[in-house]
C-alpha cells in the first residue's frame, strides 16, 4: 500500500509542530519599552542593536526590531526581541559579565540573575548622545521581567533602583512590568563624573 506524499509530509510537519511547542522551543514578541519621565519634555530616544546576543541553546532567535510593534504597550520606545523564552545560565553570564553587577530591573528581586532567557547588547541614544548598554529577561512567576545595564564603564548606581549615564545626565529605572523611565539627572553644567 503506497503512502500518499502529502499525507506524510502533513504527518512530518504535525509532529515537527509538537515537537517544537513540547520542548518550549516557540518565539515570542518580547517587547520591552523606553519611556520619558514628565521632566524630559522634548526627547529622543532610540536603540541600535549591535549584533551581539546570547539565548538559551535550542532557543529561536529572530534578532531585534525597534519601535514598529504593535502591541498593548502604547507610549514610549519600544524595543522587540523575537526569540523564544528558557531559562539558562549563558544569558545571564553574557548580561552579568557587561553589566558587572549594575542593573536597573523590573524584578521585585533586585539579585544579581543566575539564569535568563536571553539578553543583548547595543547602543541606547537619547537626545544624541549614545549609551552602551545591556538588556536582558527572565521569567518571573507568570511574567517575565527585564534587566538594563551598562556595557560600558562610567554607570553608576543611584537610588537603590536607578542606574546614571557616565556623563550624569540622565538616570534609567524600571517603571512598570515592561517599561524603563529615563529621567534628566543634570542638565547644563554637569559634574565631573570621575569627581
Amino acid at each position: 500500500m503506497k503512502i500518499n506524499s502529502i499525507f506524510l509530509s502533513s504527518i512530518t510537519a504535525g509532529l515537527m509542530l509538537i515537537a517544537s511547542v513540547a520542548s518550549g522551543t516557540t518565539e515570542h514578541d518580547n517587547v520591552v519599552e523606553f519611556d520619558s519621565e514628565d521632566n524630559l519634555e522634548e526627547y529622543s530616544i532610540v536603540y541600535y542593536w549591535d549584533g551581539d546576543y546570547s539565548i538559551t541553546s535550542g532557543q529561536p532567535w529572530d534578532g531585534i526590531t525597534t519601535n514598529n510593534v504593535t502591541t498593548e504597550y502604547n507610549a514610549g520606545y519600544q524595543v522587540d526581541a523575537m526569540a523564544g523564552r528558557h531559562s539558562s545560565g549563558p544569558p545571564a553570564d553574557f548580561f552579568n559579565a557587561r553589566a558587572n553587577g549594575l542593573f536597573a530591573t523590573t524584578n521585585s528581586d533586585k539579585s544579581t540573575p543566575s539564569g535568563m532567557n536571553f539578553a543583548f547588547s547595543g547602543i541606547l541614544e537619547i537626545n544624541g548622545l549614545d549609551y552602551k548598554i545591556v538588556i536582558g529577561q527572565n521569567g518571573c512567576g507568570t511574567s517575565n521581567c527585564w534587566y538594563v545595564g551598562p556595557n560600558e564603564s562610567g554607570f553608576r548606581a543611584w537610588n537603590d533602583s536607578s542606574i546614571l549615564t557616565p556623563d550624569q545626565r540622565f538616570y534609567i529605572y524600571a517603571s512598570g512590568e515592561n517599561t524603563f523611565a529615563i529621567g534628566i539627572y543634570c542638565s547644563g553644567n554637569c559634574p565631573d563624573p570621575n569627581e
